[in-house]
Formats: structure tokens, sequence, C-alpha cells
């Protein structure tokens, strides 16, 4: 049985971040997307249609970006 080549550090180091920038990109989309659902549930159940899903849009993006800040931070350099 023969082994497999193992990738070039370069190219580990590019997929790692390439899944880092994806996962950011969809943890802000997805609080967009969760805010809007609630905003349009409560605009549904006190019928006030496109107010608290347009508050709750930005509560939702507000908390995209401060989840990003965070993984940022916490987040060790990569090594070249």
């Amino acid at each position: 049985m023969t082994e497999q080549p193992k990738p070039a550090p370069e190219t580990v180091n590019t997929t790692q971040s390439m899944g880092s920038g994806m996962n950011l990109g969809i943890n802000l989309m997805s609080s967009v997307v969760v805010g809007a659902a609630m905003g349009y549930g409560l605009d549904y159940l006190f019928g006030t249609l496109p107010l608290f899903m347009i508050m709750m849009c930005f509560l939702g993006f507000g908390a995209g970006l401060r989840s990003i800040w965070k993984a940022i931070q916490n987040k060790p350099p990569v090594q070249p």
C-alpha cells in the first residue's frame, strides 16, 4: 500500500484561511436571516409588517459583526 503524498504547507494554510473566511461570511449571513425571520414573526403577531423585520435585520447584522470581531480577536496568526 502506498502512502498518499502530503499537501504542501502553503496549500494547507490557504485552505484553512478560505475555510475561516467562508465560516465568517456564513455566520454574518445567518445572523441577518435569523433576525429577519424573528422580526417577520413579530410583525405577523402584532400586524406591523415592515417595522420589526427591519429593526431585527439591523440587530442581526450587528450581532453578526460582533461575532466576527470576537472570532478574529481569538484567532492565532497564520504561520507562513
